[in-house]
């Protein structure tokens, strides 16, 4: 399912909601029941696919063009492009850092983190199976990060390569690193659902796609825009 943060009538929903592909649809028209139910107004923001919230009736346009997809059949750390990665992966691997799998709260989601030789944490990712019929299954949806490695750290990145090849091993075809910037997020959202540094994302190489807002009508677009800012 999804989650909300409420302001006034308002569900702002970042994203869509979390599913396996088989359960989007079905999930998405009971997230929409629910939020019915409770007399609220939905407001996904940033959502990758706008196709199964128009099939529903609801009003969608561009937001941005902010959503980082990686290839993975193209990743490689050989590669000359992969430069800052391939040294955040040596550093991480000379300091002694392990990549673990970590428990995740919502069953959609995989959590993996960064510790160093004393089992300290030093970042952490979490990536989402999108119910989102677009060829992309997963996407980076939170990430911290200790303070002396810094937003853009090369520890943040050689969990996230970790990850990437990974997924790749198991067959997975691309990623999503999520929306690039936070200018249109909606206000207040914790630190860990913010997107990615810039450099983090840049570091890979991604392509750049169409993010979108979902409401029940396009009349409610001046009243969302004040809800989220």
């Amino acid at each position: 399912m999804g989650r909300y943060r409420r302001r006034g009538r308002w569900a702002i929903t970042a994203g869509g909601v979390a599913a396996e592909p088989r359960d989007a649809e079905l999930a998405l028209s009971n997230y929409l029941d629910v939020l019915r139910e409770q007399r609220l107004r939905p407001l996904f923001v940033g959502v990758p696919d706008p196709r199964p919230f128009a099939r529903r009736g609801l009003y969608t346009c561009p937001l941005a063009q902010e959503a980082a997809v990686i290839a993975l059949r193209r990743f490689d750390l050989a590669d000359p492009a992969m430069g800052v990665v391939r040294r955040a992966v040596g550093a991480a691997e000379r300091a002694g850092l392990r990549i673990l799998a970590a428990d995740a709260e919502d069953p959609a989601t995989e959590c993996r983190v960064a510790v160093d030789a004393t089992g300290r944490q030093l970042a952490s990712v979490q990536w989402c199976r999108r119910g989102a019929d677009d060829g992309v299954p997963l996407e980076l949806v939170s990430w911290r990060c200790n303070d002396e490695d810094g937003p853009a750290g090369p520890t943040l990145i050689a969990l996230i390569a970790a990850g990437l090849a990974d997924y790749r091993a198991r067959g997975v075809a691309s990623i999503s690193l999520g929306p690039g910037h936070r200018d249109w997020w909606p206000r207040g959202a914790p630190r860990a659902d913010r997107a990615l540094p810039g450099p983090v994302i840049e570091a890979f190489g991604p392509r750049w796609r169409t993010r979108w807002l979902a409401m029940l009508s396009g009349w409610q677009l001046p009243a969302a825009w004040h809800a989220l800012h």
